[in-house]
């Protein structure tokens, strides 16, 4: 049965932070220290798009892939003055990069895509971005 209200915003269920554990390197009494992810609304991701699409209308997927982790990455506060001060970077995306390995990097991007819907697509593009 069809019912309307069933799309109303106050009937919408947000996700729940995602608890990432990929980033081994940074442990507290021998357990890694959890990541927190949350999801961001279609508008937001679509500026980001934008502000990594060229004049040509081609979209930087790894620039974008970047900036979308950074927006959804809720602790550590990558905006924090103090955490970026004491990598010797500015920035989030900075940090983010300098912050984990290769291999992190990548867990956390496929974390981001997935616990935001993405479809599998952009997994592949992603892959593809990276060579």
């Amino acid at each position: 049965m069809e019912r309307l209200e069933d799309f109303f915003l106050e009937e919408k269920t947000i996700p729940d932070d995602l608890l990432w554990y990929g980033a081994v390197s940074f442990q507290k009494d021998g357990a890694v220290i959890p990541w927190r992810i949350g999801t961001l609304d279609a508008k937001s991701g679509e500026a980001l798009r934008h502000a990594c699409t060229n004049d040509r209308g081609v979209t930087d997927m790894g620039a974008f892939l970047c900036r979308l982790a950074c927006a959804c990455v809720k602790y550590p506060d990558l905006k924090n003055a103090k955490l970026q001060d004491s990598w010797g970077v500015m920035g989030e995306e900075a940090l983010l990069q300098a912050m984990l390995t290769a291999g992190e990097y990548t867990s956390l991007c496929c974390a981001v895509l997935s616990h935001n819907a993405f479809p599998d697509r952009m997994q592949t593009l992603y892959e593809q971005a990276k060579k």
